[in-house]
């Protein structure tokens, strides 16, 4: 039999390894257009086609900005006005619909500000090839931009090749650290918006170096998760069970390849879990006078998610109460043994090394921000303007959801569409695999009526830590949405996996057992299409909406 430690090893590194594989598989362009024409004001642009096109529609590459733009088709001096639009975003390609038959078109723009990176002309056939450019004036150099790199502009365009949901903001303002400029999103705090960075600044700045640094924090997630796993059930079944389900949820594996914060939080909301159970375990076995080093652990990590986003305190917050009941006995061995008794004896002093440890790690990330010219006072000001953002945010959204329904994938967010042609779309949605989501409720609420009564400290642990990563958010009165959930995924995970576990070591019902496991990853297969972005023909898409407020 293989030694413990070389068996766990190898399913770690297998599941870690063939995660990151089919998450990175078609993960994104390392290369998009990257040269570019702005406007400031009014401008004209002039194409001719070389001979008469249908033409469908014209592709703009937006880099940044807001342009307003009328259409018109025909030839010099005889114009027909065929479209107008106000194209928007960051990095992202925005298609008008033009349904003409013309050799020339003219584009007028008009209070208009902004990049445009590249610019398609598509017939019935497909892009046009050959296209020249030119000025109200006449022959223009710069004008040459929005055509030079036709090569690098997919047709039709996917989210391969452009920005997608909140990239727009987290991309954005990572370039802006590597640019020495101020972040353009600066509603969160910077950790994730540097480790989005840092990708870029490997890989550069295209869909591929945005999201790699998610990736590589996804597929970090099933080690973490295989060792709590093993340490809640007593057994590595429970953690190959737990690193299984995390990897075929849906919500993991589609945010993990989207160049927003999400994934880190999650990462380092999950870490510190794993370090505080072995605390908590200390605690339990050898009482308060056991090694604090898994308790400093924990709030690194959970300084580091706070750097990330606020929400993590919730988790923070959780493991401290969990400690309290502990503390009031509620919380036994498993011996039944209470530990009431003499906390350190230096008790104060380490609360405060503790808060001091996290604070520390929190404002050391603030150092590139320092960086920009920055001081501290402005530090202190950003974490005011951040609070004062986020609760006075009234606005609406259409894929917002209330608290409650989030277990009950009610509304998933639907991050992304591209039509593609014929029957076929590109379309990408934020949701639980309902395999997961949907029994690991119906487990939840079992743990937790079983904790009123009293339970296994594995027990209390999952249950206090998805209260209090999930039910705060009812005093939230902002707009929110499902992926606000993705922190307790895990728990979920977690939860099943200890009960499958358990039926499996009293070798009762271990058919049904695999039969869940089969039914968790048919379930991915099927919706691989609408959580990835590939290729999907809408009769499929029709099929998938078993709930009709299921929208991608």
């Amino acid at each position: 039999m293989m030694p413990p430690l070389k068996r766990d090893t190898v399913i770690v590194l297998s599941l870690s390894i063939i995660f990151f594989l089919l998450a990175s598989w078609n993960l994104g362009h390392d290369e998009i257009p990257s040269s570019g024409w702005s406007v400031s004001g009014s401008a004209r642009v002039i194409v001719d086609l070389g001979s008469p096109v249908d033409v469908s529609e014209i592709v703009f590459m937006v880099k940044t900005g807001e342009l307003n733009l009328e259409i018109f088709t025909g030839e010099p001096d005889s114009w027909d006005k065929a479209a107008e639009a106000t194209v928007d975003g960051y990095n992202r390609w925005r298609r008008v619909s033009v349904d003409r038959l013309t050799r020339f078109l003219m584009i007028d723009f008009d209070s208009s500000h902004g990049e445009i990176l590249e610019m398609i002309v598509a017939g019935e056939d497909g892009r046009v090839e050959d296209l020249t450019v030119w000025g109200a004036d006449g022959p223009s150099g710069s004008l040459e931009a929005l055509t030079d790199e036709q090569d690098l502009a997919q047709y039709p365009p996917t989210y391969m090749s452009e920005s997608v949901f909140d990239e727009v903001y987290y991309v954005r303002a990572a370039e802006d650290y590597l640019s020495g400029r101020d972040p353009f999103e600066d509603t969160h705090p910077p950790l994730g918006k540097l480790i989005i960075a840092a990708g870029i600044s490997v890989l550069g700045n295209n869909p591929l170096g945005w999201r790699i640094a998610g990736v590589f924090f996804a597929s970090a997630m099933m080690p973490v998760i295989y060792l709590l796993g093993k340490e809640i059930s007593g057994s590595w079944l429970g953690g190959l069970f737990s690193a299984l389900l995390l990897g075929f949820d849906f919500m993991h594996f589609t945010m993990g390849r989207m160049a927003t914060t999400d994934i880190f939080l999650a990462f380092f909301s999950l870490a510190s879990l794993l370090f505080f159970y072995r605390y908590m375990k200390g605690v339990l076995d050898a009482g308060w006078g056991t090694s604090l080093r898994p308790l400093f652990a924990a709030v690194i990590l959970s300084a580091l998610g706070f750097a990330t986003k606020w929400t993590a305190a919730f988790g923070l917050a959780a493991q401290f109460f969990t400690l309290g009941l502990i503390r009031i006995g509620f919380l036994r061995s498993r011996d039944g043994r209470k530990r009431s008794g003499a906390v350190n004896g230096n008790v104060f002093l380490v609360l405060a090394g503790t808060a001091a440890v996290f604070v520390l790690v929190y404002f050391l990330t603030y150092i590139p921000y320092l960086g920009l010219g920055h001081s501290l006072r402005d530090v202190f000001a950003r974490q005011l303007s951040m609070l004062g953002y986020h609760s006075g945010l009234e606005a609406g959204h259409g894929y917002s959801s209330p608290w409650w329904s989030w277990p009950l994938l009610t509304r998933p967010v639907w991050l992304y569409i591209s039509e593609l042609g014929g029957e076929w779309v590109s379309t990408m949605v934020a949701m639980g695999n309902p395999a997961i989501w949907w029994v690991g409720l119906i487990v939840m609420i079992n743990e937790t009526s079983r904790v009123t009564r009293g339970g296994a400290p594995s027990r209390v642990f999952l249950v206090t830590m998805f209260a209090f990563q999930w039910l705060p958010y009812a005093l939230i009165s902002r707009s929110l949405f499902l992926y606000h959930f993705f922190p307790n995924v895990p728990i979920l995970c977690l939860a099943v996996s200890e009960r499958m576990t358990d039926i499996w070591q009293r070798n009762e019902k271990r058919p049904k057992t695999v039969l869940y496991l089969l039914l968790v990853m048919i379930a991915f297969v099927l919706y691989y299409p609408v959580i990835s972005g590939s290729p999907v023909h809408n009769g499929l898409r029709g099929l998938l909406r078993i709930l009709r407020s299921w929208a991608f």
